[in-house]
């Protein structure tokens, strides 16, 4: 049995005349076998081409809508060319000797508008009712500054495609949180769905595709408190049987140590699941060389930091006013532009220290740089960036020779397809001794750390 198939624009007055008739024939013979395909005008010339193509019609012989074949039911194979409404009424003639003249051209063009805003509408339909595309995210220590300063740029930018379902980690179960979450259904962003507060980390953690781990700790905390913390964190995300997408984020003091145990004791998930977050650190170097400058932060590039370290040998600068300039994307070494010898090696390292050593929770306006770090690490992560590396404690895996299999070091990384891979820069005899001096002292916390745990 064979069925006849009906294709053309839906502003189409011609479409509309072989649609009515074609259901005409429908209705007055049960065995007629029909199927219709509307396109919108937009969408008619690419899907025709490609149609004739797979079906071997002649493209060149027939442009215009609408298009009607005849193919088997249930057979296969390619459809057999009718042609267009002209070529179907006399097919309906000559086949069934049916009236072939239903709709006036007046009734016609009356019809395929009334077909076009009825397909318009229908696909505006389809995409509120396609379900969304919805990301969990899981903020803990959320009762913090730096929490409340994430949350309102996480509601204020897209960092996905997508909804964005918080929820708020509450451990010493304090009222503060509750506050945020209703700051922020307060904001009505139609991306952000209600936000849930809890303080068991368990519920917290269930089906939660992003972490923040903005746990904070005094300098003299005992490290077996660190380290029984961080423990938990890790035997929770192997109970709940955390997804293979799960992102964990770590920022704040001890945030390689804490990457570094989650990933000893965590048996479910992969280590490039887990990242501790340096960009902030980097946003201080370019903001102290952009200040010397006299230059957007932003026209820096390049800066790397190894453990604690900062390597400006690939350093760049863009849009710098000095003997040689260039289109926006021009770019110079650092060294062509600031020749300032003593300020580099003795000023620039005596204020990046000052400011690392600043407790930026405690600041309103540090949280807030602090928080756009934060975001734009997690956008890297999940959309991915191969086009300029960032400093990202990563979980060694033996390619950097100074850096012990299994420890979580700050490296140059970058995201290509959003998973982390150190990228391939050459670093000093210098930049190596003050790395392998860094990784040795985070061997020995690391190893105090295990010991306290048991």
């Amino acid at each position: 049995m064979a069925k006849i198939v009906i294709a053309g624009k839906a502003d189409c007055p011609a479409y509309a005349k072989v649609e009515a008739l074609a259901d005409t024939m429908v209705t007055n013979l049960p065995h007629f076998q029909l199927h219709k395909i509307v396109k919108l005008p937009g969408e008619w010339s690419e899907w025709l081409e490609e149609t004739c193509k797979q079906n071997g019609f002649v493209y060149s012989q027939h442009k215009g809508s609408p298009l009607i074949w005849r193919e088997l039911i249930d057979r296969g194979g390619r459809g057999f060319l009718i042609g267009g409404p002209e070529e179907f009424k006399q097919y309906i003639d000559e086949y069934y000797g049916a009236n072939s003249d239903i709709y006036d051209d007046e009734l016609a063009g009356k019809v395929a508008e009334e077909n076009l805003a009825t397909l318009i509408q229908d696909s505006q339909d389809q995409k509120l009712n396609q379900p969304a595309n919805l990301i969990n995210i899981c903020i803990t220590n959320s009762s913090c500054p730096l929490a409340y300063q994430l949350c309102s740029m996480l509601c204020s930018h897209h960092i996905c495609d997508g909804d964005v379902q918080l929820t708020l980690l509450d451990e010493e179960g304090t009222q503060q949180a509750a506050g945020v979450a209703l700051e922020i259904m307060d904001m009505c962003c139609d991306h952000i769905k209600p936000v849930r507060v809890t303080d068991s980390p368990t519920e917290a953690f269930k089906q939660a595709d992003m972490i923040f781990i903005l746990d904070q700790f005094s300098s003299d905390t005992d490290i077996a408190t660190i380290a029984g913390h961080y423990h938990k964190y890790a035997k929770l995300l192997d109970s709940i049987t955390a997804s293979s997408n799960t992102k964990v984020l770590v920022y704040g003091a001890y945030s390689e140590l804490a990457v570094s145990i989650m990933v000893h004791y965590n048996k479910c998930m992969k280590r490039s699941q887990f990242c501790s977050s340096h960009y902030y650190n980097e946003q201080q170097v370019k903001s102290i060389i952009a200040s010397k400058l006299n230059i957007n932060p932003a026209n820096i590039s390049g800066v790397a930091i190894w453990g604690e370290v900062v390597d400006l040998a690939h350093c760049k600068v863009s849009e710098y006013q000095g003997a040689i300039v260039g289109p926006p994307h021009f770019s110079l070494p650092l060294k062509n532009c600031l020749f300032d010898t003593k300020w580099m090696e003795e000023d620039f390292f005596k204020e990046y220290s000052l400011r690392s050593s600043k407790e930026g929770y405690k600041d309103g306006r540090a949280c807030v740089a602090e928080a756009t770090s934060l975001l734009h690490h997690i956008k890297d992560w999940i959309n991915g960036c191969d086009t300029e590396f960032h400093s990202v404690g990563v979980v060694s895996d033996g390619t950097v020779a100074a850096i012990t299999d299994g420890l979580c070091v700050c490296v140059p990384t970058h995201y290509p397809g959003g998973v982390p891979l150190v990228a391939s820069t050459n670093i000093t005899d210098n930049i190596s001794s003050s790395l392998t001096t860094h990784v040795n002292q985070l061997i020995q916390l690391y190893q105090k750390a295990l010991s306290a745990i048991g």
